[in-house]
């Protein structure tokens, strides 16, 4: 199974495509708007998903351990993406932060501390721009949200229309 593991995340690909287009349809005809900070988490969220996912191979084959993570946060990250486009709570987002908390904090042990086993075996991790980047939209994410949840409200500038003299 660890052998196909990338081969099945390829396989769910396009059903998290379809699921994705049909949850952001859904939530755009429904009568209940998502605010903007939840829009951008999910679009950060899915980001970081999908780098995830496409990283599963790459990491299967340095140890299966790192690539069943790998597997793991996407499905996680896109589940959690689809989950508040059907059905959308404060909980369900606060649920969210702390996920993406939980991987960005993940990440930032292996790139200061390493992790003790597997084949790294206590080296630390390098900074690429993959993972850098899926880092960057997960924090944003966060931060995102939590101003939302702490009720941040930010004006948000309007065009104003010309009007003739």
């Amino acid at each position: 199974m660890t052998h196909h593991l990338a081969h099945l995340v390829m396989m769910l690909v396009p059903f998290a495509v379809f699921a994705g287009v049909l949850g952001v349809q859904w939530r755009l005809s429904s009568d209940v708007a998502l605010p903007a900070p939840v829009w951008a988490m999910v679009g950060g969220t899915a980001g970081a998903g999908a780098i995830h996912g496409a990283m599963t191979g790459h990491h299967l084959h340095e140890a299966p351990l790192l690539g069943w993570a790998m597997a793991a946060m996407c499905v996680g990250q896109l589940g959690w993406c689809l989950w508040v486009l059907f059905a959308p709570s404060a909980r369900l987002v606060e649920i969210g932060v702390l996920g993406n908390l939980a991987v960005v904090v993940l990440w930032a042990w292996t790139r200061l501390v390493g992790l003790p086993f597997g084949v790294a075996g206590g080296l630390r991790q390098r900074i690429g721009p993959w993972d850098l980047t899926c880092t960057l939209l997960e924090v944003g994410a966060v931060l995102l949200a939590l101003g939302w949840l702490s009720g941040l409200r930010l004006a948000v500038p309007h065009p104003r229309r010309a009007v003739p003299a």
